[in-house]
């Protein structure tokens, strides 16, 4: 089974999740019994019906993806309100959700409010490429995830990836 980015996206609203679970240092915690259990009936329905999809499996993994969001997603990891952060934060999920579209550094910049010099040496020095290999980066990983579980063809598919 696989759930996609843009899935989690739209129902949490965040791209970027942290899930922490240290059920060691607090075993009597409700939420981490009902984590277990559920990762238990799982691996319990796969063993008895191998590689079989189930809707019970199907709900499980739902009810397992609930639980995590609910009680053991860290709340703010969308930056630490420190400007370069921020900065890093605002382009990431710009690019993310313009990457389907042509984007310039230009209109990044001025999205950013900095200049174009800073932002073309921001992006190298942070994502140790140029603004145009990190854009390509994002378009392919979303061609890529689009190719393994749509059903779209890969002429559909490369139509939307702007070069």
């Amino acid at each position: 089974m696989h759930i996609s980015w843009n899935f989690l996206y739209d129902y949490i609203g965040k791209r970027r999740m942290l899930f922490w679970c240290t059920s060691i240092q607090d075993m009597e915690n409700e939420h981490y019994a009902r984590l277990r259990r559920t990762v238990q009936n799982i691996l319990v329905d796969f063993a008895n019906s191998g590689n079989e999809q189930h809707f019970y499996r199907y709900g499980q993994y739902y009810y397992l993806l609930h639980l995590l969001v609910d009680y053991f997603m860290v709340s703010d990891v969308e930056g630490t309100g420190k400007g370069e952060t921020d900065h890093l934060v605002l382009l990431a999920d710009y690019l993310e959700e313009n990457y389907g579209r042509d984007v310039s550094l230009k209109e990044v910049a001025d999205f950013l409010h900095l200049s174009v010099s800073y932002v073309s040496r921001y992006v190298k020095q942070r994502m140790g490429m140029n603004f145009v290999d990190y854009l390509y980066q994002i378009r392919l990983e979303h061609a890529v995830e689009e190719l393994l579980y749509s059903d779209k063809g890969e002429s559909e598919i490369l139509k939307g990836f702007v070069i």
